[in-house]
């Protein structure tokens, strides 16, 4: 990592996009908007994962609402992509101790 590198948010990695509020979208809506979502973070060389199955609303809600705010020193490069995993946000303290008991 670059020690001048300064940090910055997804946000404006992301160029400042404009996301409507879930709730305000209804089912035909929601799709274009998360399919929009998606293809963002796809053409900015980003990915979230999640280690669980989770609603696609939540997945919306998720990344303009807390992702986007979240600081990174990360620059794009081209043909890379920066994976973010949500339970690095959210631990998922139940899926943790099943996986270790099932390692053990």
């Amino acid at each position: 990592m670059n020690a001048g590198a300064k940090a910055v948010t997804v946000f404006d990695l992301l160029d400042k996009p404009e996301f409507e509020d879930e709730k305000n979208l209804d089912d035909e809506r929601f799709e274009a908007e998360f399919s929009r979502l998606n293809s963002l973070l796809e053409e900015h060389g980003m990915d979230v994962s999640f280690n669980r199955e989770r609603e696609d609303r939540l997945k919306y809600n998720f990344i303009p609402k807390e992702l986007f705010e979240h600081e990174t020193t990360f620059m794009p490069v081209k043909g890379m992509i920066t994976g973010f995993l949500y339970e690095e946000f959210h631990p998922d303290h139940e899926l943790d101790v099943t996986n270790l008991t099932n390692g053990f």
